[in-house]
């Protein structure tokens, strides 16, 4: 029979319906505690972390202080602590203690009050004194004579009260020292025991809660520390992320303090998220910003500091932005801060009168099959298209494709080429066969294949007059006769001979045709050869054949990538390898291994980069964003203004003196800084070097020699002596700092200095393990012998004393010696004296 409605029994029902809201209201408390809050549980294991390791260094401390012979030292300064309390609580130390403490009560009160009449009566004067200065009245000017006169007395009073207060503490002081004393020693044996006592007890009750930062000038708050609770200490409990502290803390977090800068203004993520690690990281679809990891974290330093080169802690971005300077990525790409930039290749508008023609289409087909060294990236050209570019570069100069093969050399004026071509020191900038280009910035072209490259009557204009053919040349010039320009040529031209391409070369001329010229003009256009190469006729957009135009030279064929690390990940085309590629760094290591394995067409060539610049170049691109900070947050690299003047300034735009020095900012960094060269170095000195340009480092860097004359080969003479003069006098008068003290000052210091302490104190301090002195001595640092003769003594004192400020980034240390022991060392290098001077 069917029950009625009223009848049945939903308890089952309600039974499970119950269980199901406990179960999921339990499931709810506990994914709002746990899961939702990952950061309470770090903190926890963070404190309980820090606990174990206190409480281990308390087991530690407690059984050193559990050794026998300090137990004895405890115990008997203990007894003797009890003697002393005995004898300060005698009844006659006592009665003189307490009398003293009376006194000084006495005293002190005084003391207050005379304090109070004198404010008292200062207040008074400064009334009368308004008074006299508005109305100018006789009788306030009596009353400010008396008033001076009580002020000094009451002055006088406030000093022997003052005074007899000193008496009395140091009295009581006297009488309660020896267990004050005591008490103290006492407490030095517990104090380590009795502060981590206290730590613990700290540690283990820390409030779990959110640590927020709040940076209103960035826009930002930042949670991190939530997890990251020891980031900022100065020790670390743990390796294990998130209970480390952060590594280089003196460098990174020493100048950019959590409570100005936050973590996300370097780090990136996402600050405000809390519910997981995931998502406090950023590694979360549709956020712009993930974190940073490792040495792409550098890329941030890009938004505060204009200028990275040098910066502690930011070597691998400094290194990316080298690369890019080098490769000239700023010839295809538009980048913030590049506009201006040189070109950075040869000007191409007379290469069919410079270079051969199997060279140059060798070249174009593969740089680096020619040069391993070389910075032209490989664009894939076929032979086809290799010949069309050289065909239409050659139109701009002659009408035909021409070769010039090797010669047969002279060698007796190739081998007196050889010796010019060593003592003018070439290979400085210059590698050949796998030697010499110490000076990589400069970046000279590769000489081992440079015999079959150009055309010798080429050449023999170019060592005469650098900048005829390229004005903006860092190549100096060498003033070399026409002789030696003869013999020079010779040996580099039957030297650095590639027999393969010589093998390859034309034997008689060829007409370029018109279907080639339109193929190489088309080619040139699409690859945007004119990014780092002049083209003759593109200066003023003056149409030099039917196929360039002024718009191709404005319009960069390359990305905008001054915001490439803030793009979005979505607007990236990951065309054929889309699956392989899951974030902003995956895709940026590909493009640049590999750039057009993404789809068919692209342009960006392959530039051969290696593991460690392909890193250092993503680190780099990560720090290219939209992202701005407020101006006081910016280190600003503001420019130098140098530029030479007067007749130095006409002698260094023929010697390149800035090619490989620095002057206040601008030049190269392969030779010294010149910018106080003037209270640096003693100008007989300089004349004779400058005359002949000796090792000052010896196995490193060698200057230059210009002007050979004479019969090939034999050095007879340099610069001019009224070019050296020019310099020297510039040099002495303009590249001088204020800094450095003067020879008059300097001999006054020195007059008292004994050189053979100064010797003893360089001895000790271990400076010939770096200098070299005679036939001792080590050869990192310049050599010393007649350093007394290079060097003023101004120079020698402030370069001992803190070689960094003479020397940004120099590797001697600073031992922060006394001004005495600095005057020594200082003494017995102005004695180390050359015979000649």
């Amino acid at each position: 029979m069917k029950k009625k409605e009223e009848e049945r029994s939903y308890s089952l029902h309600f039974f499970i319906a119950v269980l199901l809201l406990i179960i999921t209201s339990v499931w709810l408390i506990w994914w709002e505690t746990k899961t939702l809050r990952p950061w309470k549980e770090y903190q926890n294991k963070y404190y309980k972390l820090v606990v174990a390791q206190l409480e281990k260094k308390l087991e530690q401390s407690v059984s050193e202080f559990s050794r026998d012979n300090i137990q004895k030292e405890y115990n008997n300064l203990k007894s003797a602590l009890e003697k002393a309390r005995a004898e300060f609580q005698s009844r006659a130390v006592q009665t003189e203690y307490k009398k003293s403490s009376r006194a000084l009560d006495e005293v002190s009160g005084e003391f207050k009050m005379a304090r109070l009449d004198f404010q008292k009566l200062r207040s008074r004067y400064l009334l009368v004194e308004y008074n006299y200065i508005k109305h100018g009245r006789a009788k306030d000017k009596q009353t400010m004579a008396e008033l001076n006169q009580e002020i000094a007395v009451f002055d006088k009073k406030i000093k022997q009260l003052e005074s007899k207060k000193g008496t009395y503490k140091a009295k009581l002081a006297q009488m309660a020292a020896p267990v004050d004393g005591l008490t103290r020693k006492i407490n030095d044996f517990t104090a380590d025991i009795d502060s981590l006592k206290k730590q613990i007890v700290s540690f283990s009750n820390q409030k779990i809660e959110i640590k927020q930062t709040n940076i209103p000038d960035l826009g930002r708050t930042d949670r991190c520390q939530s997890c990251h609770v020891g980031i900022g200490e100065s020790h670390k409990v743990s390796s294990v992320e998130p209970f480390t502290a952060h590594p280089g803390k003196e460098i990174f977090l020493g100048n950019h303090k959590t409570a100005r800068f936050g973590c996300t203004a370097c780090h990136r993520g996402q600050g405000r998220a809390t519910s997981s690690a995931r998502k406090g990281h950023g590694d979360v679809k549709y956020w712009d910003y993930p974190m940073l990891r490792g040495d792409n974290v550098q890329g941030s330093c890009l938004l505060c500091h204009e200028k990275v080169k040098d910066l502690r802690g930011a070597e691998v971005v400094s290194f990316g932005i080298g690369t890019l300077e080098r490769k000239g990525c700023y010839g295809c790409h538009k980048i913030a801060g590049y506009e201006d930039m040189p070109k950075i290749g040869p000007v191409l508008s007379g290469i069919g009168t410079k270079a051969n023609y199997t060279w140059v289409v060798n070249w174009l087909k593969d740089p680096k099959s020619i040069f391993a060294t070389a910075r032209m990236p490989n664009f894939g050209f076929s032979d086809e298209e290799s010949k069309a570019i050289t065909d239409y570069l050659f139109k701009l100069n002659m009408d035909y494709r021409l070769d010039t093969p090797a010669k047969d050399p002279d060698w007796d004026l190739s081998d007196k080429g050889k010796i010019i071509f060593r003592e003018s020191r070439c290979s400085i900038c210059h590698a050949a066969q796998n030697k010499g280009g110490a000076f990589k910035n400069i970046y000279a072209p590769d000489l081992t294949a440079v015999g079959s490259k150009v055309r010798i009557e080429w050449l023999k204009k170019w060592l005469k007059e650098p900048q005829d053919y390229f004005p903006k040349t860092r190549m100096p010039r060498f003033r070399f006769t026409d002789e030696a320009i003869d013999a020079l040529a010779e040996y580099i031209m039957s030297e650095f001979v590639d027999w393969d391409i010589e093998d390859q070369k034309l034997t008689e001329k060829e007409l370029i045709g018109e279907q080639q010229m339109k193929l190489g003009a088309s080619l040139i256009e699409k690859y945007g050869c004119f990014g780092c190469h002049d083209i003759k006729g593109m200066e003023k957009a003056v149409k030099i054949g039917p196929y360039l135009k002024k718009k191709d030279v404005i319009n960069m064929i390359g990305a905008e990538i001054s915001s490439i690390g803030s793009k979005p990940f979505e607007r990236f085309d990951l065309g054929k390898v889309a699956d392989k590629i899951n974030d902003r760094e995956s895709y940026l290591r590909t493009k640049l291994e590999s750039p057009r394995v993404f789809r068919d067409g692209l342009l960006m060539p392959n530039f051969g980069f290696t593991k460690k610049e392909i890193d250092d170049l993503t680190a780099m691109l990560l720090g290219f964003t939209a992202g701005e900070v407020p101006l006081w947050y910016k280190v600003l690299d503001i420019p130098s203004d140098y530029k030479p003047t007067g007749a130095f300034a006409k002698i260094e735009k023929d010697i390149k003196c800035l090619s490989c020095h620095t002057i206040r900012g601008v030049g190269a960094d392969f030779a010294p800084d010149l910018s106080f060269e003037g209270s640096k170095a003693k100008p007989e000195w300089l004349r004779d070097f400058l005359k002949k340009p000796d090792v000052i480092r010896p196995m490193l860097k060698q200057m230059p020699l210009f002007k050979l004359g004479g019969e090939i080969g034999m050095v007879r003479g340099y610069l001019s002596e009224d070019e050296i003069n020019i310099i020297v006098d510039y040099i002495r008068t303009i590249l001088v700092s204020s800094d450095i003290p003067d020879d008059f000052e300097m001999k006054k210091n020195l007059v008292n200095v004994n050189a053979a302490d100064g010797k003893k104190l360089f001895w000790k301090k271990g400076c010939l393990a770096c200098h070299q002195i005679g036939q001792d001595g080590g050869s990192v640092g310049p050599a010393l012998t007649h350093v007394g003769s290079r060097l003023r003594p101004g120079y020698i004192f402030m370069h001992v004393k803190d070689p960094q400020k003479m020397v940004p980034g120099a590797v001697e240390p600073r031992y922060n010696m006394s001004e005495a022991e600095v005057l020594k060392i200082t003494k017995f290098l102005v004695s180390l004296q050359s015979k000649k001077f």
